[in-house]
């Protein structure tokens, strides 16, 4: 916050908060936790405290609505799910007092309301769930295989953002360990190779790099995906950020470029604009880039050797 008086605010209402607690309602706790997770929450007094509350505060509505057998409408949505697990995503699972328990009872809750989840929830949730190790999580897995076993049914919904997102989740994980999981992967690269030409480079470098993750020999269509991203990110590489260029070559260094004309051209076109926009990477960005051309005869790739000496 750099405007005068902000942060007295923001501690303020925290404050506040934190005195009036019993009058807030789902979608205020998600909103807050949102906000919450955006601040560097040690440097506010109070905001852990409040943090915590609203925890304690969403817990007791749970219980009480599972006990009553019914959820109000305005106790507890699919939505407010998903932004409740994204906001506490930002912060370890046992960061706060309370928080993996608290993690724990709104994935077993959501694992009975999967049905009303759409692509962009199952992908958002499968993303969050894959910044924390699930294994320490006792609800993780049932509800992981619930939000796949909703993304193989409505797998016609998902659009590009979306792929990105379930195939960045699911390649942090051993995807033998969940049910249905290896199907909607194959389901997922199929899709998007029919909307291929929709992913913008972010997408692009983040499919490229999950892909990479897995042996694409056993799952049917991931080859073909793996052309038909290469192909828009061919038409598309003038556009690449630092970190899409960072992600994309450490993928395409796991196959052999000489198998593919189109791999090799992106490599090219890829380090061509990295060489012009060298000054905005950062370090890990530069040992990345590096470490994905040493794997390359860069002689052959034009404009490689010029790359590396920008970095």
């Amino acid at each position: 916050m750099d405007f005068e008086g902000a942060r007295e605010f923001a501690i303020r209402l925290i404050k506040e908060g934190n005195s009036t607690i019993a009058g807030f309602n789902s979608l205020t706790i998600s909103n807050c936790l949102n906000a919450l997770s955006k601040l560097k929450i040690d440097e506010f007094e109070g905001a852990k405290q409040f943090a915590a509350q609203l925890m304690n505060r969403s817990k007791k509505m749970i219980d009480e609505s599972i006990s009553k057998q019914s959820l109000a409408a305005d106790e507890v949505t699919s939505a407010s799910i998903v932004s409740t697990l994204r906001a506490m995503s930002k912060w370890q699972a046992d960061e706060i007092q309370g928080s993996k328990e608290f993690i724990n009872q709104l994935m077993k809750l959501g694992s009975t309301m999967t049905g009303d989840f759409n692509s962009l929830e199952i992908s958002l949730t499968l993303n969050a769930l894959s910044k924390w190790n699930v294994g320490d999580l006792q609800e993780a897995r049932g509800f992981i295989n619930e939000l796949i076993k909703r993304g193989n049914l409505i797998i016609d919904t998902f659009n590009c953002q979306n792929i990105s997102n379930c195939l960045n989740a699911l390649c942090k994980w051993n995807i033998d360990d969940f049910e249905g999981a290896r199907k909607f992967i194959i389901l997922l690269v199929r899709r998007g190779n029919g909307i291929a030409s929709g992913f913008n480079p972010q997408e692009i470098s983040n499919s490229l790099n999950a892909v990479s993750k897995w042996n694409f020999n056993e799952l049917p269509g991931s080859r073909e995906f793996i052309i038909q991203l290469v192909r828009y990110g061919n038409l598309t590489a003038d556009t690449f950020s630092p970190v899409s260029i960072s992600s994309s070559l450490n993928a395409l260094s796991k196959w052999n470029i000489d198998d593919s004309k189109k791999l090799a051209n992106l490599s090219c076109y890829l380090v061509k604009r990295g060489s012009g926009i060298a000054g905005r990477f950062n370090s890990q960005e530069i040992a990345n880039c590096l470490n994905a051309v040493s794997k390359w005869n860069f002689d052959q790739l034009q404009g490689t050797r010029g790359f590396i000496n920008s970095v």
